[in-house]
């Protein structure tokens, strides 16, 4: 992992922060939703076993649904709780690496009529899971928080020698226009994202509709 300036240390750590509190309301909804199924079969199986001739056969399906559900749940709670203590030396996929960080966002730009596409197929190279969860997902934000709506995310990736480019392009639609942005703990800023990819060790070039990330593979 590149080393950090000193001097930038603070305002490095900052960024993560404010990226991290902005995250924190789509990441409690996506905790609610994994949880959700749980509670559902769990009052299911409260209503069954009330009744005045319990059906056991019934009842143990409903069991083993229940604990094949809270089984899954805990993976994605867990899963989702990795944003919080991000493991340095993950590698993930170009493609899920993509999914893994707008799957975060989806809920939230979907209410601002905000489509995200993630058109980095055939590429099988990978790179720090934490690129995605830092630089890339902060570039998104800022892009998309400065943008009107309705509106269309696309995200390409490319592979050049030992470089590998990912590309956020964003297109107003027919009849866009400007809403309230998000109200969040603090905006991300392009200085931001500077930080993160500076500490990443990726170049970050952002136009008003457009972000390029490169990151060299070592």
């Amino acid at each position: 992992m590149p080393t950090i300036d000193p001097a930038k240390s603070h305002l490095v750590e900052a960024a993560r922060y404010a990226l991290l509190r902005r995250l924190a309301p789509s990441i409690s909804h996506n905790l609610t939703g994994a949880l959700h199924p749980v509670n559902m079969m769990a009052a299911v199986l409260e209503k069954r076993i009330k009744a005045p001739s319990p059906d056991l056969a019934l009842l143990a399906k409903s069991s083993i649904s229940l604990t094949t559900l809270s089984d899954k749940a805990v993976g994605s709670c867990l899963d989702l709780l990795t944003w919080l203590t991000p493991k340095n030396l993950q590698q993930i996929s170009i493609h899920a690496g993509i999914n893994d960080a707008i799957g975060v966002m989806k809920t939230e730009l979907s209410f601002r009529d905000i489509s995200m596409a993630n058109e980095a197929i055939g590429v099988s190279e990978e790179m720090p899971q934490r690129i995605f969860r830092s630089v890339f997902l902060a570039s998104l934000i800022a892009l998309t928080d400065a943008a009107p709506s309705p509106g269309r995310v696309v995200i390409t990736a490319r592979v050049t020698g030992d470089e590998i480019g990912l590309t956020i392009n964003l297109t107003a639609v027919e009849g866009a226009n400007t809403q309230g942005q998000f109200q969040a703990y603090r905006e991300i800023g392009w200085d931001d994202v500077q930080l993160l990819a500076e500490a990443e060790g990726v170049s970050c070039e952002h136009k008003p509709h457009q972000v390029a990330i490169r990151y060299r593979v070592v």
